[in-house]
């Protein structure tokens, strides 16, 4: 099935608004919604694997994605793409699976990103970025449910020390990034 969608000139568009892998229900009120499905619900379909945004460099102010980019083979093109569309100071909002969680490796998920990943693109430890683009750290969220949350103060763990030492404490880790270019 095709769904019919507008015709939109996407290189003119200027401080654009993303969300990553919404499928039928994006999660991002107002933004632009981009997946690899052609369903209703999807704004522009494309493989994050192979295809690059059709919009023009500088033109995006914030990206959002929610457990879409340990679907990704290929993320040191698609961090290009993102940071060739970013304009300097743009936002990016990245949840993915826990690196800790029993399920992170379910059926489907080809990557395992964690804090250390983000670190290392901080720090362009391996050059993949392309000159003059860096990746800011602004936070790390690792949100714990309630339930986990009650059955550690009754075992009197520290929640920090669980979310390092222990599985199954958190869902997700929630990157909180900001672009820079010089």
């Amino acid at each position: 099935m095709t769904v019919d969608r507008p015709e939109i000139n996407w290189a003119e568009l200027k401080n654009l608004k993303i969300e990553l892998g919404g499928g039928q229900y994006p999660k991002g009120e107002g933004l632009i919604n981009i997946d690899m499905l052609d369903i209703p619900g999807v704004d522009l379909v494309m493989n994050f694997d192979v295809d690059k945004f059709p919009f023009s460099d500088n033109s995006v102010s914030y990206i959002y994605s929610s457990h879409t980019f340990e679907h990704i083979r290929s993320l040191f093109p698609l961090l290009n793409e993102m940071l060739r569309i970013s304009m300097s100071g743009a936002r990016w909002k990245i949840i993915t699976p826990h690196p800790f969680r029993a399920s992170t490796m379910t059926p489907g998920h080809i990557q395992v990103l964690s804090k250390e990943f983000w670190i290392q693109r901080s720090m362009n430890q391996y050059n993949h970025f392309p000159e003059g683009c860096e990746i800011e750290i602004e936070s790390f969220e690792e949100p714990i449910d309630v339930g986990v949350r009650e059955t550690l103060e009754r075992a009197n763990i520290n929640p920090d020390f669980a979310l390092l030492h222990m599985v199954n404490i958190s869902a997700d880790l929630i990157a909180n990034l900001r672009v820079h270019k010089k």
